[in-house]
């Protein structure tokens, strides 16, 4: 009889509970206050311990559970599970009379395992054996089958793909070549080199053709505004092409600083897989030259769908021409079945002629005809229209109509979401328009075939209607700067509350990170004008998002610009601040501060500390303490070193001096006096001290609700735990702070907290862990731009005797 099959939460308990297990075994200094006996046989492993010491291997899955049920439940999974079920326990407590056994404290028991500890790696072994063992006894069938391509394709807006069909043969014959590596697809505005490029996609995801299928859309030159530098533009257009790519390959985390180190990296991914990538409207780029020169360079793993406007001489070229007047008619016919719209046959022709066979020009018309009726057949063009004219004439009709609505927002609507790069949301639209209800007139638009919803309350534009409706905005310059001061306001609001926020702390950031590209676009265009305190207005809410998320290519930038500025306006508090900034940033990349870069700024900002408030003074006193500390591992200069950094804290103590008592910032003063010193204490090799001085300071960040601290100093304190022998303690606390690391982006820290969990774990024995958070600590590294620690863990990591082959 097959047995009920546990949770997958009960499963990862028991695969992590015996992993411990067996690791614990392989410890050579046990902690005292988890004193486990063990004993091998063969290849069983006896376990003598209380179930106060056993309940603390298990890990955190319902963090609602007291104490007590925790006890029940490894009862539960040591008895039911292990023993009834999988059969791999024997209980050995003593039993009554009555046959039951005697005691829930005291627990002892022999573990069936498959490989002795004499073998290599019989930890791995031995885990491998228990995922078979459960599957099997669970009756569950894996059924190898090929994964499906990694992939960020939007979704089709048709239903049906109508006209083309020469085309799209010759398209997916071409992919299915291996002489031709780039496809330019070339056509005027409107006549569907995307959807054409799309349907092509979709077909090679359904059947599987590639490993991974990338699509990237480039942004309009003219939405980024002509006041930015051309060489800015077309780094960042390069930019967001290659973390389009990672984040498609699901490999972010590999994601360098340095551009030229980002292009090697994804050259390097990419010729390990079969990979499509489409870069669609390349002609909106002001300088597309660095973008080409990329593409030109991929490895042949790699298949590439260009899709312009005009022809750029890099591939096989698919021209795309208007739909003949048989394949129009089937579309427009097609249109409005899906608008549920009776269109008689004698007037089928009359929309084939006005819309000139153009895709979306019979999207605009057909939408328009849904909506206000056949009146706009009547009117005809001032002049015979051109090929290249149908689809604004058609996109012109339809705008004039909605003008022409009275009591409605849907031409504002359509205006005001021409100005977001990464689509809308509607609370944002309903802002700008100065418009409490706008779900009508959303809807209006998306019938015309104008807007579409492609996520919950948030609506797109297709690119072409995008610059249309830049040009329409162009045209009303009161109306454009009305607009764009309420959506640079929006973001700038949106933004304000985390200014009053700790920037030192963690926040949840999640709200800004989604809105990062329109956040980023507000940003850049205050810069364009010139606007010092709206740039710096900004600054001040986003420079904590930009530092513990890994945004620090923009808060370089940002940084760079606005010292400049405030240079220009001899603006000296903001000058001093900016310093330190600039300063802080570069040691939280560079840790050691290598280059010496940051200490130079940190002395030259102390030289000028009258010009900040007083508690930043005391700030940067412990800041230059701390860099002198991270020197303290160059043995030849550690005593100089070391005692520099007690003169910095002496200099920040005496600060503390001047300040009263009670005010709000005293424990948080205090804590990083502690936490300094307890740093000097752990570099020099007195952990004793150092671990009593972290206590300290932690106790210190708990009075000032400093969450970001409290975890930090749990760390180190799980490090020094660490090196005294107490593994399964550090691994144990280690893994609850990078829970909170991760949970909050903190993403340098999260990424040194794997690079010890793997250190960690290399002292258990626990090889297959070790490997896992080694990787991704030198992902991190490499992403993080933190050079020394990336060698460090590449050393490590060949250390553990990783082959090449698997390490990417």
């Amino acid at each position: 009889m097959a047995i009920d099959r546990p949770t997958e939460d009960v499963r990862e308990e028991v695969l992590s509970l015996l992993e411990k297990l067996l690791n614990y075994d392989r410890q050579i200094d046990l902690s005292q206050s988890i004193q486990i006996e063990t004993k091998w046989h063969e290849n069983n492993l006896k376990i003598k311990a209380t179930i106060d010491l056993l309940v603390l291997l298990l890990p955190e899955i319902d963090p609602d559970r007291s104490p007590t049920q925790q006890k029940d439940h490894l009862g539960y999974l040591l008895t039911e599970i292990l023993d009834k079920q999988l059969q791999i326990l024997i209980d050995e407590r003593a039993k009554n009379r009555h046959g039951n056994y005697q005691g829930i404290r005291e627990w002892k028991f022999t573990l069936k395992f498959w490989h002795p500890p004499a073998e290599t790696d019989y930890i791995d072994l031995n885990l491998q054996a228990l995922e078979r063992h459960w599957n099997k006894t669970y009756q569950i069938k894996i059924t190898p089958i090929a994964p499906a391509p990694l992939n960020n394709l939007p979704q089709l807006r048709h239903t049906e793909f109508i006209g083309h069909g020469k085309e799209l043969d010759s398209l997916l014959e071409l992919l299915a070549t291996e002489r031709q590596q780039t496809i330019e697809i070339v056509g005027m505005a409107g006549v569907g080199k995307t959807t054409l490029a799309l349907e092509a996609a979709d077909r090679c995801l359904t059947e599987r053709k590639f490993a991974a299928i990338i699509f990237s859309s480039a942004q309009s030159g003219r939405f980024i505004g002509t006041h930015l530098a051309p060489n800015f533009i077309a780094e960042q257009n390069l930019r967001d092409l290659l973390q389009v790519i990672f984040r498609t390959l699901e490999r972010l985390d590999d994601l360098p600083t340095d551009l030229t180190e980002q292009m090697r990296c994804i050259r390097s991914i990419l010729t390990e897989q079969p990979t499509l990538l489409v870069v669609d409207n390349i002609e909106n780029l002001i300088d597309r030259s660095d973008t080409i020169a990329f593409l030109g360079c991929l490895p042949p793993t790699v298949k590439v769908i260009i899709t312009s406007r005009v022809r750029l001489g890099i591939g096989q070229v698919i021209d795309l021409h208007p739909l003949p007047a048989r394949d129009s008619i089937d579309l427009i016919k097609h249109q409005a079945k899906t608008q549920n719209l009776q269109i008689d046959a004698i007037k089928l022709a009359p929309i084939h002629q006005l819309t000139g066979g153009l895709p979306l020009a019979i999207t605009y018309l057909v939408g328009a005809i849904a909506t206000s009726g056949f009146t706009i057949l009547e009117a005809s063009p001032q002049s015979p229209l051109t090929t290249g004219d149908f689809a604004q004439y058609c996109f012109a009709q339809s705008v004039a109509q909605l003008k022409a609505i009275p009591n409605s927002s849907a031409y504002q609507l359509l205006l005001s979401l021409s100005l977001f790069p990464d689509g809308a949301a509607t609370a944002a639209l309903a802002y700008i328009t100065e418009t409490s209800t706008i779900s009508q007139d959303l809807q209006q638009l998306y019938q015309r075939s104008l807007a579409y919803p492609l996520a919950t309350e948030r609506y797109y534009l297709h690119s072409l209607t995008q610059e249309y409706a830049q040009l329409e905005l162009d045209r009303q310059p009161e109306l454009a700067a009305k607009l764009r001061t309420r959506w640079q306001n929006w973001y700038r609001d949106l933004a304000a509350p985390y200014g009053a926020l700790d920037w030192q702390d963690w926040q949840d950031y999640s709200p800004l990170i989604a809105e990062w590209k329109n956040l980023r676009m507000a940003v850049d265009w205050c810069i364009g004008r010139g606007q010092y305190l709206e740039v710096l207005q900004f600054w001040h809410c986003l420079k904590g998002v930009t530092l513990l998320s890994g945004y620090w290519i923009e808060r370089q930038r940002w940084l760079g610009w606005l010292q400049e500025q405030a240079q220009q306006q001899q603006d000296l508090p903001t000058i001093a601040e900016l310093k330190y900034q600039h300063s802080f940033t570069l040691a939280f990349i560079d840790r050691s501060d290598s280059k010496g870069e940051a200490m130079e700024l940190a002395l030259a900002t102390w030289e000028i500390r009258q010009d900040l408030e007083i508690d930043r003074q005391f700030e940067l006193a412990l800041y230059i303490a701390a860099l002198y500390i991270r020197k303290l591992p160059q043995l030849d200069t550690q005593a100089a070193n070391a005692e520099l950094a007690t003169v910095w804290i002496d200099r920040g103590l005496e600060i503390l001096t001047t300040l009263p008592a009670d005010r709000s910032l005293y424990h948080r003063h205090y804590f990083q006096v502690y936490y300094y010193q307890a740093e000097i204490q752990f570099v020099t090799g007195q952990l004793d001290s150092a671990y009593n001085l972290y206590l300290q300071a932690h106790q210190f960040a708990q009075k000032a609700g400093w969450q970001r601290f409290i975890h930090y100093t749990s760390g180190w304190i799980a490090i020094i735990l660490h090196k005294q022998g107490q593994f399964i303690e550090a691994e144990r606390r280690l893994s609850k702070v990078l829970k909170q690391m991760d949970k909050y982006h903190d993403v340098r820290a999260a990424t040194l907290c794997r690079k010890h969990l793997a250190e960690v774990n290399r002292s258990i024995g626990n090889t297959a862990a070790a490997k896992k958070f080694a990787k991704q600590a030198k992902s991190g590294f490499k992403r993080l731009g933190m050079t020394a620690e990336f060698k460090a863990m590449a050393e490590f990591l060949q250390a553990l005797n990783i082959r090449p082959s698997n390490d990417k």
